[in-house]
Order: structure tokens, then C-alpha cells, then sequence
């Protein structure tokens, strides 16, 4: 597998994307490869009661009155009870009805999950839906979009349903959610057995907060620096880690775009919810062409034998990573 991504700085204050107003405000430049690896292994992570073997709908909840659903043991897929839903039409909720449960889970932005369950479904035809779901919440509590399978026709028994996404960005909140839209008192569906699963190796959430940039803080001391210069800007690697160490604008004014800072540029590699740095240079850095310059990174954790080979350009008004 091979991640590629560049970040390219311009003297053009047209298309320099931090330059504004007059003022300039630092880069601070990160090189992002992410891949989310899945080992094939998932791990439940609810619903409770998601047999209905209580016999009652503990740890569901529902404003539908009777007879939208019941927790029935006439017809079961395992164990003794499941979830029967019915149509009523001109009911104001039979547009709408549902059972939900909150998931005792923070969503991981990226990570795969699956929602599954076995239904069975008599459905005369018509424009009607059913589903089983999961509901991606925002911070401010709006839905993001309802993730799950449709639910179809089916007079020959149980079917499994099952259905794999991946958390969308902004979702801090996952609802577990069975969906009757404009049924009518004939059609009749159950629920039973309904599993959620994290596919992604995840563990507990990460967040990264980095340190504000402060101006006043020393920089930090030259490591074997190797320089990249034109007539309009310089830039400096790092001879041990290899990274960037800083970038400056030398015309019209002397302006630091990437102040030399600690940390200030990195790559890393997203697994899950996991940040693994790449940390270990390989103490070389080839030059390439004129001016530029090649070298590679390792992490330093053997689980992981990747590598990340960094290339950078200097042209007299533009800068590449």
C-alpha cells in the first residue's frame, strides 16, 4: 500500500492560504496517512436486551402506544420472546414509529461498525419502510443520518440483516433504532437477536490536543540541519528525524511561515482510533535534484513495518512536501 500527500506553500499571497489582512498567522504543517485496519475480529458493543429475553422492553424505549409493538413469544427466532411491530394507519405516529437505545459507545470518526439482526417481515406492497438502524448524533444533538438495513418482504421465515458503515466526522452519539414508516394493520414484522459491533481495532477514544504556539519560546536547537534555499525562501530538515524544521519567507520581509518548534511537523499513521508516530529517521537524507532533498521515516514499534519515504522541492516561489 502506498499513502501519498504534499503540502506546497506559495509566495503568492493570492494562493497562500494563511496569509490575510496584512498579518500572518504560523503554519504548522502535518503530513496525515490514514488507513483503518480492520483484523476481522469484532467486538460487541451492545444493545442490552437486544434478545428481548427479559420478556419486556428494558432498556428500550418508545412513545408508541399499543399496537405498534409488543415483546411477544408467539413468534421468536431464538429464546423465548422478540419484538412484533404492526401498522396503524391513521394514527399521527404511523409515519414514524420506533423502538431506540442509546449505545453506551463514543463513536471513533472513520472506524467501521456493523449493526445486524434477524427480522422476518409480511409486508403487503405499498410505499412503506421498515429498518433497522443506527442513528449518528452530533454534538448539538441533530441527527447526522440513520445507518442500517431496510428490512424486506418475507413470508419464508427469519432473514439476517446486517450492515457495515463507518462513523461519520461531528458523530460524539450512536442510537440503536427499529423503524415502522406507513404500515398498515395487516403487515406484521419481528425483531430478535439484534447485535452492534466495532469492526475497527479500537480502543478507548483518542484526542489529541497539541500545545499552543508560543513565539516566545527558543528555537530549537540545529540537528545536522540540511537547507533548501531560493531567492524568495529557505527551508531547513531536521538531519536526525528528518522532518521539517522550519520554513521562511526571505522577501519582501524576513516572515517565519513554520517557526522551529518542537513536534511542529509530523507524520503518523491513523490505526483506528491510535496514533502511531513515525519517529525513527534513518539518519540519511539524499539530496535530489537542486535544490531538493529524500529521506525515510520508520515507526518505531515493530507491529507496524511501515515506512514513509518524505521528498521535498524548493522552486524560487514555491515550496513542496
Amino acid at each position: 500500500m502506498v499513502y501519498q500527500t504534499a503540502l506546497c506553500v506559495f509566495k503568492d499571497a493570492s494562493v497562500f492560504p494563511c496569509e490575510s489582512r496584512g498579518h500572518m498567522r504560523p503554519i504548522f504543517a502535518s503530513i496525515v496517512c490514514t488507513c483503518m485496519l480492520s483484523t476481522g475480529l469484532a467486538r460487541a458493543a451492545g444493545p442490552a436486551n437486544a434478545d428481548f429475553e427479559t420478556g419486556t422492553f428494558e432498556h428500550w424505549r418508545t412513545h408508541m402506544p399499543p399496537p405498534f409493538f409488543r415483546v411477544t413469544s408467539d413468534v421468536v427466532h431464538n429464546g423465548q420472546f422478540a419484538l412484533r411491530g404492526q401498522g396503524s394507519p391513521g394514527h399521527r405516529y404511523n409515519g414514524f414509529a420506533f423502538v431506540v437505545q442509546p449505545l453506551k459507545l463514543t463513536p471513533v470518526p472513520g472506524a467501521r461498525y456493523r449493526i445486524a439482526g434477524h427480522a422476518r417481515a409480511k409486508l403487503a406492497p405499498g410505499k412503506k419502510r421498515v429498518q433497522l438502524a443506527v442513528r449518528e448524533v452530533d454534538a448539538d444533538g441533530k441527527t447526522i443520518r440513520y445507518a442500517g438495513p431496510h428490512i424486506k418482504a418475507n413470508t419464508s421465515g427469519w432473514r439476517r440483516y446486517s450492515h457495515a458503515f463507518r462513523a461519520s466526522d461531528g458523530a460524539v452519539a450512536f442510537q440503536v433504532y427499529i423503524i415502522l414508516s406507513d404500515l398498515e394493520k395487516t403487515d406484521v414484522v419481528h425483531f430478535d437477536d439484534i447485535g452492534f459491533d466495532c469492526l475497527s481495532p479500537v480502543k478507548a477514544p483518542v484526542t489529541v490536543q497539541p500545545k499552543p504556539f508560543d513565539p516566545s519560546r527558543p528555537p530549537v536547537k540545529p540537528q545536522g540541519l540540511l537547507r533548501l534555499a531560493s531567492s524568495e525562501m529557505e527551508a531547513a530538515i531536521d538531519g536526525t528525524t528528518g522532518l521539517l524544521h522550519s520554513l521562511t519567507l526571505r522577501e519582501p520581509d524576513l516572515r517565519a511561515l513554520h517557526p522551529a518548534a518542537e513536534a511542529a511537523t509530523c507524520v503518523f499513521l491513523q490505526k483506528g482510533d491510535r496514533e502511531l508516530p513515525f519517529t525513527v529517521g534513518s539518519g540519511e537524507i539524499k539530496r535530489q535534484g537542486q535544490p531538493g532533498a529524500q529521506t525515510v521515516v520508520a515507526h518505531l514499534s515493530a507491529e507496524l513495518p511501515l515506512r514513509a519515504t518524505l521528498t521535498y522541492r524548493m522552486t524560487t516561489d514555491r515550496f513542496e512536501e
